[in-house]
């Protein structure tokens, strides 16, 4: 059937319509239609593969972690380069004190500052900010995306909060339940150590 065949006159204008032609085009949009969606299912892919590794990576370094020491090492400054992060911070907080580990070393932190950087009942919490959380000190200026974590140790344990801060815009969708999951491998690993010194 050649296109004279395929193209029948419309009734309203007395005009030919070329059916062949409207098809094919119609299948063209279709199909970049769905190589854009292809290429975008690609990239969160490659994206979200990535950052399993880089999150298995981190759990195994907090595993070798021989002392307390090396692990806040570990989680303050190691994590940092393999999660392509710009900081990570650990909290711990007793009743009367609050000491933050970051990057820099050991700082003394408000302990009342605790309480205000979870909402009522919150344990984890993620946020696209203009300023990151006091937790991350002199860093807080570059931080647009935040995660923090409250650490469920034992007693007589101390509260512990881990402070994940990044200049990017991460989407939270994503990466929160990974990052769940590291967050309770260091979770286990500190109680682990704490518990075992002396």
């Amino acid at each position: 059937m050649d296109d004279q065949e395929r193209a029948l006159p419309s009734p309203d204008k007395g005009t030919v319509v070329n059916f062949h032609k409207e098809t094919l085009a119609r299948l063209r949009a279709n199909v970049e239609e769905l190589g854009a969606d292809n290429k975008q299912l690609l990239r969160y892919v490659r994206s979200h593969s990535s950052l399993l590794s880089q999150v298995h990576r981190s759990a195994l370094k907090v595993i070798d972690a021989v002392s307390f020491d090396h692990l806040v090492q570990v989680i303050t400054q190691d994590w940092v380069d393999v999660l392509e992060v710009d900081v990570i911070c650990l909290a711990m907080v007793t009743d009367t004190k609050a000491f933050r580990y970051c990057q820099v070393g050991i700082l003394f932190a408000d302990a009342g500052d605790v309480g205000h950087w979870f909402g009522p009942g919150e344990t984890f919490h993620c946020a696209h900010v203009e300023e990151g959380a006091p937790i991350f000190g002199a860093k807080r200026d570059l931080v647009r995306s935040e995660i923090l974590m409250q650490l469920d140790l034992p007693k007589p344990l101390p509260q512990v909060v881990l402070a994940i801060g990044t200049h990017k815009m991460i989407d939270f969708e994503a990466v929160s339940d990974l990052l769940k999951f590291l967050g309770e491998v260091a979770e286990r690993r500190i109680s682990h150590i704490l518990l075992s010194i002396p």
